[in-house]
């Protein structure tokens, strides 16, 4: 009942309830009541997205009859919709309308040829950026390349990287391109000129298009890593990040070393004790090494104890403490390292003993393994 009210907002309400049954027959026939006389443009784009997620285009002739509208918000919705109903059938008119007068028609009819995603249309587009002078039209003319994401779309967008009214979109465009050739203009973005966010999206587009490729441009950006970016692309590419994790931990800025421990996790428990076990006694720095070994214990659980046993007696402090608590989260009772931290209660340093006597404690009061 609600959709035979005049109220357009009960209207709407209405239409976007039976979103999800478009083919239901009663469905389609209280929607294509709104076809006739001078809807609400809202209500007519609802109605065009029922017939177009059924699937049913007895209606495209009228809606191509909306395009000559003199009610802009019809012309908009119909320019938005032929592309979806017709598909690439559609676009010698879609092409057609980036001329058109209006730059809501303009920028609608990108919207629809960024949604086939066809590399046919990028002259087109190209062509419409080189003459839109209205900056909503030319975002959207970007966005539709990068959706697109053909190879053919590098020239045009290249130089579109220094303009500052599309460069979020040119940037992001070029980050769709999976081909060689983008890295290149890739590269222009990780100047300082451009902010971390834009250099960050940048360089994790070198890294997936050419892994190999990446790992030198990627040590040169050590300096300005934002965190979470060793971990997202190691939980993406996973093995094939592996170099790239190596070299982040030769890094000197502390942050982007402890990250890159962590990020080990996202490359298989077999390959992430391979490593750590061999940087933890390579390492020089100490600070890393108490993370890495808090990491390794967490895997090995109770065969970690061996290697534990081996910190007892370090020259760090830090390092020795942290092999003694954590002794006393995986070592069974009957195990070696029980007798060493007994030893260890003899210590002339009293923070040692202390340390030694609560793990034994815990060891011997059940601690949960």
């Amino acid at each position: 009942p609600m959709c035979d009210e005049n109220d357009v907002h009960r209207q709407l309400r209405c239409l976007n309830g039976v979103l999800g049954v478009p083919t239901h027959t009663e469905v389609l026939e209280r929607a294509k009541l709104f076809l006739y006389g001078d809807p609400d443009p809202e209500v007519l784009y609802t109605v065009y997205d029922i017939f177009t997620r059924a699937k049913d285009d007895s209606v495209y002739d009228r809606m191509l009859q909306r395009l000559q509208s003199t009610n802009l918000g019809h012309r908009a919705a119909a320019v938005f919709f032929i592309g979806r109903m017709k598909g690439t059938r559609a676009l010698p008119q879609l092409h057609q309308l980036l001329r058109d007068g209006s730059p809501i028609i303009r920028l609608r009819a990108a919207q629809a040829i960024g949604e086939l995603q066809q590399a046919e249309s990028v002259p087109y587009l190209a062509d419409a950026m080189r003459n839109d002078l209205d900056a909503a039209v030319k975002k959207e003319l970007v966005i539709s390349l990068g959706k697109i994401a053909d190879k053919s779309i590098i020239d045009v967008v290249a130089f579109l990287i220094f303009d500052p009214t599309v460069r979020d979109e040119a940037i992001n465009a070029l980050c769709s391109v999976r081909h060689r050739s983008a890295i290149s203009t890739l590269r222009n973005v990780l100047q300082t000129q451009f902010t971390k966010e834009q250099r960050t999206k940048a360089l994790k587009a070198i890294v997936r298009i050419s892994p190999a490729e990446g790992v030198q441009i990627f040590k040169a950006a050590l300096g300005w890593l934002p965190d979470g970016f060793l971990e997202d692309m190691a939980a993406e590419l996973k093995g094939e990040f592996v170099e790239y994790l190596k070299a982040a931990l030769l890094s000197i800025n502390d942050r982007v070393r402890r990250e890159a421990v962590i990020s080990f996790k996202h490359l298989g428990a077999e390959l992430e004790i391979q490593i750590l076990e061999r940087e933890l006694f390579a390492s020089k720095d100490n600070e890393l090494r108490v993370i890495i070994l808090n990491r390794l214990a967490v895997i090995k659980k109770q065969e970690s104890i061996t290697l534990l046993e081996a910190f007892f007696k370090d020259q760090n402090r830090r390092l020795r403490l942290a092999a003694i608590d954590l002794a006393s989260k995986y070592s069974p009772k009957e195990a070696e390292a029980v007798k060493k931290l007994r030893g260890m209660l003899l210590d002339p340093d009293e923070t040692y003993r202390v340390a030694s006597g609560a793990a034994l404690v815990n060891i011997f009061l059940g601690y949960e393994k």
